[in-house]
C-alpha cells in the first residue's frame, strides 16, 4: 500500500465520507465511515430525528481531514496504519460478542425505530386525508415529536445499559487480576 496518490483524486474522494480511505486502500475504515455517515443520514431522513443531524458534520469532517492526514504520512508511517473497523478490531468476533451481550437492548431499539417509522407514516396519511388537520399545525408538529422523544429515551437507556455493562466488565477484570 502506498499513500502517494493523485492530489486531485484525493480531494475528490475525501469529500465523500469513507471514499478517501478506500482510495488509499483502507477499505475497512472506509466502509465503517460510509456506514456511519449514510446510516445516520438515512435515520435522520426516515425518522425525521433532527438531533441526529449533529453527527453528520462530525463524521464528514473526521473523514475529510483523516484522508488528508494520511496523504501527508511518510511511506513508513503509512505502512504502519492498521486498516480496521472503527467499532471492533475483528468485525465477526467483536460484532458477535457485542450482539450476544446486548441482544435485548438492540431488539428494543429496533422495535422503537420501527414504531417511530410507522408513526411517521401514519401521520403522513393523516396529513394527506384530513385537510382540517392542516389548521392545527402546531398540534400536529407536537404529536410528530413523539417518535423523536421515544428514540431519545431509547438512546439514553441504551447508553446507561452499555455503561453499566462496561463497568461490570471492568469490575470482573479487576477481580480476575487479584
Amino acid at each position: 500500500m502506498q499513500n502517494k496518490k493523485n492530489s486531485f483524486f484525493t480531494f475528490c474522494f475525501s469529500c465523500i465520507p469513507g471514499a478517501g480511505e478506500m482510495y488509499f486502500g483502507l477499505y475497512r475504515q472506509g466502509i465503517s465511515l460510509m456506514v456511519m455517515f449514510f446510516g445516520a443520514m438515512g435515520l435522520l431522513g426516515w425518522l425525521r430525528f433532527m438531533p441526529l443531524g449533529f453527527v453528520l458534520p462530525v463524521i464528514w469532517f473526521y473523514s475529510f481531514f483523516h484522508v488528508h492526514n494520511l496523504k501527508k504520512l511518510s511511506e513508513e508511517a503509512f505502512a504502519e496504519v492498521e486498516d480496521k473497523y472503527f467499532f471492533s478490531g475483528n468485525l465477526e468476533e467483536g460484532g458477535r460478542e457485542f450482539y450476544n451481550r446486548n441482544k435485548k437492548i438492540i431488539g428494543m431499539v429496533l422495535v422503537i425505530f420501527g414504531i417511530c417509522g410507522i408513526f411517521n407514516v401514519a401521520m403522513d396519511i393523516v396529513w394527506m386525508f384530513l385537510p382540517e388537520m392542516r389548521n392545527h399545525y402546531y398540534l400536529l408538529q407536537g404529536v410528530r415529536s413523539i417518535p423523536a422523544a421515544f428514540t431519545c429515551a431509547a438512546f439514553i437507556y441504551l447508553g446507561i445499559k452499555l455503561r453499566k455493562a462496561e463497568e461490570a466488565a471492568v469490575l470482573l477484570e479487576d477481580k480476575d487480576n487479584i
